[in-house]
Order: structure tokens, then sequence, then C-alpha cells
């Protein structure tokens, strides 16, 4: 699930590059909406040039042919997790404590900063994060650029940039920004499509419509209450393995129609009315790395291909998909 960035108090910042940073951007005739004063000390640190724009949008898809484009064969990939020590003895032996948040999903690494971590340990951290679904390091001093590092290795050299978020410009890196204030500023009276705004995204599995969905998703935080926060992760190991048997084998092998958030035109009838980009995939997906049944992508499961007796196309409640001892945040 997409976090939700919230505009903290501005930072008390009194260093003078911060403060003519703002001064010149202001001043520029930039399109720019300027971040909070902690997410900007970052970008300075890391060189990011904002004087050409803040955010950046790239073209976005306008066609159903652009959107099958994005992804448009297979790749050999290796998950990095296949690699791993079944101990995590780097990962865990380099960490001052590890904290499991939930019986199901969610673990917490103290002491280690995701910049530094050896290949050793991000294989690790690979097959923890396929085993506990999310796994959260607070306290990280690390840059948009090393951020994107750590996606090409977890991606075994391959990153998904996601063609209609708002990004961090300069990179080429595909690092989306999520900021309620971006969207306000940029969702009306544009072309674009700001996918991250607010507290309207309910449960989600992130890009259903493509043939292959993201394996991995790093979210770094430069704003965050001081308490509370609304992002929520849920396990979709535990809504597998909390069904019934009969119910498991019921769904075990159905097939649904997946579809993409934001609706397009056909190429080949422009005039006509756009409409959602469909995947087909799994009900229930096996996890390559751990080999456990997960079910899989709910909240825009459109239809199911295949139907059995006595069951219909409702979807269950967001309170009834995820009960809370399946579910995590911090």
């Amino acid at each position: 699930m997409a976090p939700i960035a919230v505009d903290a108090p501005p930072a008390q910042s009194s260093t003078e590059d911060i403060q003519s940073l703002k001064a010149r951007l202001q001043a520029s005739k930039a399109d720019i909406t300027l971040p909070p004063d902690n997410a900007l000390k970052r970008y300075l640190k890391a060189g990011i040039d904002l004087s050409n724009g803040y955010p950046y949008f790239p073209p976005k898809p306008e066609f159903v042919q652009d959107v099958h484009q994005i992804q448009d064969g297979l790749r050999d990939y290796v998950d990095p997790g296949t690699r791993a020590d079944p101990e995590k003895k780097a990962l865990f032996g380099a960490a001052k404590e590890v904290r499991n948040l939930g019986t199901w999903i969610g673990t917490e690494i103290v002491g280690l900063q995701l910049k530094d971590l050896t290949d050793k340990q991000k294989d690790e951290l690979a097959l923890l994060v396929a085993e506990r679904s999310v796994v959260f390091f607070r306290d990280q001093d690390i840059s948009p650029q090393e951020q994107a590092a750590l996606g090409l290795y977890l991606g075994d050299g391959e990153i998904e940039r996601h063609p209609q978020a708002a990004q961090v410009p300069g990179l080429d890196s595909g690092v989306s920004l999520i900021w309620e204030k971006a969207f306000k500023n940029f969702a009306a009276g544009r072309s674009h499509r700001v996918p991250y705004g607010g507290g309207q995204f309910g449960w989600h599995t992130d890009l259903v419509h493509l043939p292959f969905p993201p394996g991995y998703t790093h979210l770094h935080q430069d704003t965050v209450p001081e308490v509370g926060g609304d992002t929520l992760w849920a396990s979709g190991y535990a809504a597998y393995d909390k069904l019934s048997p009969t119910f498991k084998k019921l769904i075990d092998g159905l097939n649904g129609v997946y579809r993409s958030a934001h609706k397009y035109k056909d190429a080949n009838d422009p005039e006509g009315d756009a409409k959602y980009v469909t995947r087909v995939h799994p009900l229930v997906r096996t996890h390559p790395v751990t080999g456990w049944k997960a079910l899989w992508g709910a909240s825009f499961l459109s239809s199911l291909l295949e139907h059995t007796p006595n069951m219909g196309d409702s979807q269950p409640s967001d309170d009834s998909r995820y009960r809370r001892s399946r579910q995590t945040r911090v």
C-alpha cells in the first residue's frame, strides 16, 4: 500500500544553505512547489537540482498501447532472496535489535543503514521481506540516488518507473514523490495524473494491470507524524492461511481479471471512450522465494474468469477482507 506523506511542522533549520536555496528557488521562474525543509535538506546534500522545476512529471501514457509498452516482453529475473542464508546471520548479526511487530507481518531492524548493507545483507533483507512482507528501518541517512541503487539491486538491474507519478528530478531512476501538497497543486488543470495524494487510497496491490507487478517497493519518509499515521500493510499469506480448506480448494487455480487505476483511450479509436487496462493474474499466488501461497491483489480485481457453484461476483468489504491480526503499522 502506498504511504501518506504528511506536512510536518517546518523544520527549524538555521543553515544558510537551505535558506539561500529556498530564496533562489522561490525567485526563479521554474514551476516549483518547495518541499518541506527536511526533504529539501536531503536533496541539497544529495546534489539534487530543483532549479528546473519540482516535482518532475515524466511523459504520461495516453493510450492503451502506451501502457502495454511499459513492459513489452519477458526477461530473466533472479530474486536476490533466493541467494540468502535462511538464518540471515549477516543481516541479523550486524543489527542492534530485530523486532517482529506482528505474528504474520512486519519486522523492524534497529541500528543499520540501508546504504551501507553488503550484498550478502541485501540478499538476506530480500528474504526477510519475502517472509515478513514489510520491514522497517528508522533514522536512515540515504539519498534518492542510494535509494534507487538499492532498488536496482533488489530488481536485478531494473526498476519499475511509474509513468504517472510525480518524481524527484534529474535522476532517471523512477523515484516517485508521494506528497499531498504536490497533489493539490498539480492535479487540477493539468494533463498529468498524480496517483499519490492523500488518504483516498484503500487496500491495494501496486500496478496489478502490468504483466509483472513490482516485487519490492522501497518507501522513504521525509516527514513523519509524531504519533499515528494512515499507512497499513496486510499479509496476503495470512489472508490465505485463514481460509477454510474447502474455500482454499475452491479458489486455488482460479484466475482473475485485474484492472488499472486509470483509464486510457485506444490509439485505433481515439474518439472512443477511455477504458481500464486489464490483465489476468492468479487469484492465489505462490511466492517464488518462500514457496508460500498468498491471496493477491483483491482491490483491483474486477471479475473472475472461472466460476464455481455458489460463487458470485461480490467482494468482501475492506473491514472483513483484512482483519487486524493480519495488519501492521509503525
